[in-house]
């Protein structure tokens, strides 16, 4: 009987002492995340023991709203909490799921996109986006309305694409964001297109110079197809904002004809 009762105790102190130890090594763990290197690939990145809060102000002219993410990972999916509070409207709360593998939220090029927004200049020191983890957070800034709205647009668009029928979204419906026209006869596969909703075109990229700042472009009409122009390109900064050409796909703005207009305060202009 003593033998019995001393090996369901031993079994039970081995119990408890395997739960404790279990216990401890999960309050060890900790994330190689790190916001301010790993933000352009947020999505791939994050781990289980994350979570990245966000919070944008897409606030224009009389039109006031605001949005809150908070996101996180189970599995092999990603959790979005979305808030979203618009003008005298109740707050919205979506909860919305996707694989990890999904790419039809392209929230990642949204901030590679926009990743010159996080220096703060006299043209742009309004903050309109920020994200938080742990103690880490990023700010990134608008100018002027036009800069502003631009940077809305680009906002919605990857947001529209998480999850198109969303109730918090029904604004947006009907509103066609894919500008990207399909490639044509005579455009080079390892072309892109920029533009906006007015003018673009396909570039394709013969070479870079980083170091002199220099670049040779092919420029091709997206409508016709033909080549418009193949030049070198010097990149053209305000003084206090030199900076050097890194990846021109998200780069480049528009070409109107003369300049290649970039995302930054720089152009591209014909040497």
């Amino acid at each position: 009987m003593k033998t019995k009762l001393f090996y369901i105790s031993f079994l039970f102190f081995i119990g408890i002492s395997c739960v404790d130890k279990s216990n401890k090594d999960i309050s060890m763990l900790k994330s190689d995340f790190k916001l301010e290197d790993d933000y352009k690939e947020l999505t791939n990145k994050i781990t289980e023991l994350d979570t990245i809060k966000i919070w944008a102000d897409l606030s224009s002219c009389m039109w006031m709203t605001t949005e809150k993410i908070i996101l996180t990972k189970s599995n092999d999916s990603l959790n979005i909490e979305l808030k979203v509070v618009q003008m005298m409207d109740p707050e919205i709360t979506e909860l919305i799921r996707i694989h990890e593998n999904d790419t039809s939220w392209n929230f990642n090029s949204f901030l590679k996109k926009n990743k010159d927004r996080l220096v703060k200049t006299e043209e742009r020191d309004e903050v309109n986006l920020k994200i938080k983890h742990n103690s880490d957070s990023l700010e990134f800034y608008t100018g002027n309305l036009g800069d502003l709205n631009s940077f809305i647009g680009s906002y919605y668009e990857s947001m529209f694409k998480l999850k198109p029928n969303n109730n918090a979204y029904k604004f947006l419906m009907g509103i066609d964001f894919e500008r990207t026209p399909n490639p044509i006869e005579g455009i080079p596969e390892s072309a892109f297109w920029a533009g906006n909703e007015e003018k673009g075109n396909w570039f394709l990229v013969e070479s870079v110079n980083n170091h002199k700042n220099l670049v040779v472009i092919y420029i091709y009409d997206d409508q016709t197809g033909f080549l418009i122009t193949k030049n070198q390109f010097m990149k053209v900064c305000p003084r206090n904002e030199l900076k050097f050409i890194e990846d021109l796909e998200q780069e480049i703005d528009f070409y109107d004809g003369k300049y290649i207009h970039l995302n930054d305060n720089c152009y591209l202009q014909k040497t």
